[in-house]
């Protein structure tokens, strides 16, 4: 299948915005030509989050499984592409995506932001944070599915950067991307 062009994240309804956002005027344009939220839509949406999440009230909260003020502000805009990054730890470090692809044989590796929110995760071992954001922003996903990154960042855990997709068509998606970009630089 690949990637759908012609969707537009923004047209996604969240409880926050159940109609989806307008069409973001600066978007951020991958490698490989799909368009997605940037910075100015992406830092909105989480400022408009933080807000909701500090003002709401405790009946509305029970409801409805939401991250806390600390845990969102440990949330970092990327101000080139629009991610909401998530620090990567392991053994208690911070570690960069660069350096999880060349971790020594054997050796454990981090490779996506953590956050539990009561409520969002499924099972106990269900914490990573693309997964969490993404249950909580736009619903449950689907058994046995993959949450794509759009942006080909492990630290984003932006819900318009994400998609619900298939073990197949998550693998189809990543060798198609990587086929894209290296095309693109050999006509370069």
């Amino acid at each position: 299948m690949g990637y759908d062009f012609n969707v537009r994240q923004e047209s996604y309804s969240t409880f926050l915005h159940p109609d989806g956002l307008p069409e973001d005027t600066q978007p951020y344009v991958t490698n490989w030509g799909l368009i997605l939220p940037g910075i100015i839509t992406s830092k909105f949406e989480l400022e408009v989050f933080k807000d909701y999440v500090q003002n709401i009230s405790e009946k509305e909260a029970s409801a409805r499984p939401l991250p806390t003020i600390r845990q969102l502000g440990r949330i970092a805009l990327n101000i080139d592409t629009g991610c909401w990054e998530l620090p990567i730890y392991k053994d208690g470090l911070d570690v960069h995506p660069e350096s999880n692809a060349r971790h020594k044989a054997g050796q454990p590796r981090a490779r996506y932001g953590s956050l539990m929110v009561k409520g969002a995760n499924n099972k106990p071992t269900d914490h990573l944070a693309h997964r969490t954001m993404y249950r909580i922003m736009r619903g449950p996903i689907l058994e046995g599915n993959h949450i794509d990154h759009l942006c080909r960042n492990p630290k984003c855990c932006y819900h318009r950067h994400l998609e619900d997709v298939s073990s197949q068509e998550n693998t189809n998606r990543i060798y198609e991307a990587r086929r894209r970009t290296r095309q693109d630089q050999i006509n370069e």
